[in-house]
């Protein structure tokens, strides 16, 4: 599977696709996002990626755009398209990335093509129900009938659901420049960062740059910048670090605020996380 990536993303950020086995091209899992895990980080990947929502309810941000999602709706996630799923509660999903090397081999080149985000169409839960079955299937002849399923899903979707992309060379500059400004905060999350430091990093001035990392990411940079943060933070008490402690490395200088902050973006407090080390 191709893993070229942008420059200056890691793997907190990029999500790199490698393959169990290579006669399945495609990753298929299911997924639950709990109530405790409000939010996670917005991440992007070469491959075009399917998300089928089974349980409750919930939001996917993608590209700087919410849908609302309930069981049965299908979301399709362009490749290098930001994304992150978000939930109230709780919700369930099927995922499934397909190779794009893959289908170009069958005739179906997904790099030229745009998917619609949001399908709600009674023939495209059919056929991804299909790859359900067939994936989890036991007899001799399973993993043909899924890799049959999932071509018959994607030609669908390819008919129906896509259109040609327009040229993306300066939308794809403008993403490296996002991301760049990203590895920037990942790197200084302990300093008293402000938005002007942030956007200098991409060469860009304070109110051009708050405009791009919104239309691009859907967040605001500080808001971005908590959720970095949280996300550090978690770890850290998850390996042993004190609140205090954590606090005072992910860059918040008041703890209080630092509680607060940390029960918005994780839905639980700092201390409740340390109890589950």
């Amino acid at each position: 599977m191709n893993n070229n990536i942008l420059p200056n993303l890691n793997n907190t950020t990029y999500e790199p696709h490698f393959l169990a086995q290579r006669s399945l091209p495609f990753i298929f899992h299911e997924d639950t996002l709990l109530r405790g895990c409000k939010e996670c980080l917005p991440n992007l990947h070469l491959n075009v990626e399917l998300l089928y929502f089974t349980e409750g309810v919930g939001c996917v941000v993608c590209d700087g755009n919410t849908f609302a999602v309930q069981p049965g709706d299908l979301i399709v996630i362009n490749s290098y398209a930001v994304h992150s799923v978000t939930t109230p509660d709780t919700v369930k999903y099927y995922c499934l990335i397909v190779d794009n090397d893959f289908c170009a081999a069958n005739l179906m080149d997904l790099s030229g093509l745009r998917f619609a985000p949001l399908i709600q169409n009674d023939r495209a839960r059919e056929l991804f129900g299909q790859v359900v079955r067939e994936y989890n299937a036991s007899d001799a002849f399973h993993n043909a009938a899924a890799l049959c399923a999932v071509q018959q899903l994607i030609l669908f979707l390819c008919r129906n659901y896509s259109t040609q992309k327009a040229p993306v060379k300066r939308q794809n500059e403008a993403l490296k420049s996002v991301w760049t400004a990203v590895d920037y905060m990942k790197q200084h999350l302990g300093e008293n960062l402000t938005v002007g430091q942030i956007a200098a990093s991409a060469g860009f001035s304070k109110y051009y740059f708050l405009r791009l990392f919104k239309d691009r990411t859907g967040y605001t940079v500080m808001h971005y910048l908590n959720l970095l943060r949280c996300d550090r933070a978690k770890q850290l008490l998850l390996s042993g670090s004190t609140v205090k402690e954590a606090a005072t490395r992910c860059g918040f200088q008041n703890f209080s605020y630092f509680t607060k902050v940390y029960k918005d973006y994780t839905g639980c407090l700092p201390r409740e996380t340390l109890k589950q080390k």
